[in-house]
């Protein structure tokens, strides 16, 4: 998995990538106007007590203890389709990580609250980079609750006036990026090869999918 990871910073400059990067740029550029405005809405309505739940399911740390959590557990029961979601889980939370932090620091904006490193949200990133990899891995019919709980975090980031409308935008298109470099070039939903050690050697598990 590892030997991977480098090999998918350069799916960043595959077509579909750069297509999902245009679509995240225009969502940011179009909620943008709008972001002083639900800003000071924020901070003058009542903070329902559920955007905690957003704070910690986004936060990266989280996702990426998932991630680890899947690869680790289909590594040692032997399933070979855990551990390949596990390990492009964690490969799309490395791509991720890099993308997020490098441009929080180049794009050097402030938050709502005052804080600092606003552009993009990493917890919408982090949550929308597990939710395409799922999607990829089983369908529409688990990705879409996948894609709506990486929408409601990234609420819950703007609710909790720590983000930007546009700074969500922008996390969202990072996320899928992420997660489309891990993915460039194969379908997951086939046919799955998984070299695994075993008893007194090696074993290469291929596994077909729907």
């Amino acid at each position: 998995m590892w030997q991977n990871v480098r090999h998918d910073f350069r799916g960043l400059a595959a077509p579909e990538t750069a297509f999902i990067g245009s679509i995240g740029l225009t969502g940011a550029l179009v909620a943008h106007p709008s972001d002083r405005s639900i800003a000071d809405w924020v901070r003058t309505s009542d903070r329902p007590d559920v955007v905690r739940v957003g704070g910690v399911v986004g936060d990266a740390w989280f996702q990426s203890g998932l991630a680890v959590g899947f690869y680790a557990t289909g590594t040692l029961t032997k399933s070979p389709g855990l551990a390949s979601l596990g390990g492009d889980l964690v490969r799309a939370q490395v791509v991720n990580a890099v993308l997020t932090r490098g441009i929080k620091i180049a794009a050097g904006r402030q938050r709502p609250n005052g804080g600092h490193h606003a552009m993009p949200c990493g917890h919408t990133s982090a949550t929308m980079a597990t939710a395409a990899v799922v999607d990829a891995h089983f369908g529409w019919k688990a990705g879409l609750p996948a894609y709506a709980l990486a929408s409601f975090v990234g609420w819950t980031r703007v609710r909790d006036d720590s983000h930007w409308l546009s700074d969500v935008a922008a996390g969202a298109a990072i996320g899928a990026i992420s997660a489309r470099a891990v993915l460039h070039g194969r379908h997951v939903r086939g046919w799955t090869i998984t070299p695994t050690a075993s008893a007194g050697g090696a074993a290469v598990y291929v596994v077909r999918g729907e």
